[in-house]
């Protein structure tokens, strides 16, 4: 039997992390080639709710991913628990909170492309931009899960930052 390894747990969930952001990457590259073709595409139409409904719900979302993800991790997590337990945590808090906010790019992606309006993409821009510095690294874990030295160590982080 194979021991635990927390780096290659580490490794797999950045490829998660950059698989979930990818979706709403490529879908925006369509989204907006297909407004950008259209003769009927302005920046906002204010008589249209998508316009603006998309933009409202990330307003609300990306704290609550915040909030989800601090939630969870105190749920499951105290300073006793083995590394593993504490990684295994991380990434099912982590995986919910990447779920909340690609939810929420998709929402604003879809309702640029009905309304053929390009005020979305800024909702849009703004939850990629914190999919980015969501992305974990073993300083990101050590400051959620407040590891020690040698469980820091397990991770391959050289002097706690990488």
């Amino acid at each position: 039997m194979e021991t635990y390894q927390p780096a290659k747990a580490l490794k797999v969930l950045k490829i998660l992390h950059w698989g979930l952001m990818s979706g709403p990457i490529f879908f925006s590259i369509f989204a907006i080639a297909m407004i950008t073709s259209s003769d009927q595409s302005q920046l906002i139409d204010t008589e249209n709710i998508l316009s603006f409904l998309p933009i409202s719900f990330a307003v609300m979302l990306i704290p609550g991913s915040y909030f989800l993800f601090s939630t969870g991790l105190k749920e499951r997590v105290d300073k006793e628990s083995e590394l593993s337990a504490k990684i295994a945590a991380y990434q099912t808090a982590h995986i919910i909170r990447m779920a909340v906010l690609e939810g929420t790019a998709l929402f604003a992606i879809v309702g640029a492309f009905v309304s053929n309006t390009y005020a979305n993409f800024t909702a849009l821009f703004f939850v990629l931009l914190v999919m980015v510095l969501v992305t974990p690294s073993p300083f990101k874990l050590m400051e959620s899960l407040q590891l020690s030295r040698s469980e820091l160590e397990a991770l391959g982080a050289e002097d706690g930052i990488e």
